[in-house]
């Protein structure tokens, strides 16, 4: 047993004499000059005992310290004794790896606003309508009000929690659209009436605010979902509502409606959303999401079989 820690030690260190333990093989090991010492996880030598073998495969422990060598990589303390699984000075074989924990918080987001579903309204004929108004499609798991909002501002607490939506001085054509009560219930639409409440005018207002910049804090519209406050709490302040805020500009041609970005407030802290690498939650992106972690999965069945 001596002998075959000390090979292994010898192994994992890359290099120097293992002492022998009795009067058979005492030299094995030795650096005498006339050999290089051993490199890499395996010593690197050829025809060794400490070598991988002439048939370059490798033997169960060489795939062992292999093992253990992904596992420091990957959550070891970094100490020889754990590379090696813990053999060194007679312990256990242990080498787990370190845990490692970082915090999560859950939220729930009652609301929903499906941003590729935000368009202009437009006639029978497909011209848009005259004035232009806006619908789109949503999902609510409670009851909602929602509230559009054109060539506004937005204030916020420290906590970047909407306090209220203001309209952009001096400028007629920034509107606070009528709000509409929605009861609970997915693939909803809403759809503005062709009134002047409703006109988003954006032909004649000023050039500086026609679309969004990053060094302006006015947004040509505004889509608000937010809970109706409850009967036990009428007077429940804006700004502790549960809601979802759509952000929007117009593009280039001022055909389109795209989202600067999306925000969700829920218990009394604000979220900015971002998609994941562009890719929207369909029911494909799902069956691929789960085809992969399946795989990932039986990666780690694999791994923790050989070890």
């Amino acid at each position: 047993m001596g002998n075959t820690q000390n090979r292994r030690a010898s192994a994992t260190m890359g290099g120097g004499a293992s002492q022998p333990t009795g009067t058979q093989g005492a030299n094995t090991g030795q650096n005498n000059g006339t050999n290089p010492p051993p490199n890499g996880i395996f010593g690197g030598g050829t025809g060794t005992s400490n070598g991988v073998r002439n048939t370059n495969e490798l033997t169960a422990e060489q795939l062992q310290l292999l093992i253990q060598a992904g596992r420091l990589q990957y959550g070891g303390s970094g100490s020889v004794n754990d590379m090696i699984g813990g053999t060194v000075g007679g312990g256990v074989d242990g080498g787990a790896p370190t845990p490692q924990f970082r915090s999560a918080k859950v939220t729930k987001n009652p609301f929903n606003l499906k941003k590729n579903s935000i368009r202009f309204k437009t006639n029978e004929d497909g011209t848009p309508t005259s004035p232009r108004c806006i619908e789109f499609d949503f999902d609510a798991a409670e009851p909602c009000v929602v509230s559009l909002y054109y060539y506004s501002r937005e204030y916020v607490t420290p906590e970047h929690l909407t306090v209220k939506f203001v309209s952009e001085p001096n400028v007629p054509q920034a509107l606070v659209v009528p709000s509409v009560n929605f009861q609970a219930g997915m693939n909803q639409t809403y759809t503005m009436e062709h009134t002047d409440q409703h006109r988003f005018d954006f032909e004649s207002v000023p050039a500086p605010i026609k679309h969004y910049s990053e060094t302006s804090s006015c947004y040509p519209v505004i889509i608000d979902l937010r809970s109706i406050p409850s009967s036990s709490n009428p007077t429940e302040l804006h700004q502790t509502r549960t809601a979802q805020t759509t952000f929007l500009t117009l593009d280039a041609n001022c055909s389109k409606l795209k989202t600067v970005k999306q925000k969700v407030s829920v218990g009394g802290q604000a979220y900015e959303l971002h998609d994941i690498y562009g890719i929207s939650a369909n029911i494909g992106t799902l069956l691929l999401l789960l085809l992969l972690v399946m795989v990932f999965c039986l990666i780690c069945t694999v791994v923790c079989s050989i070890n």
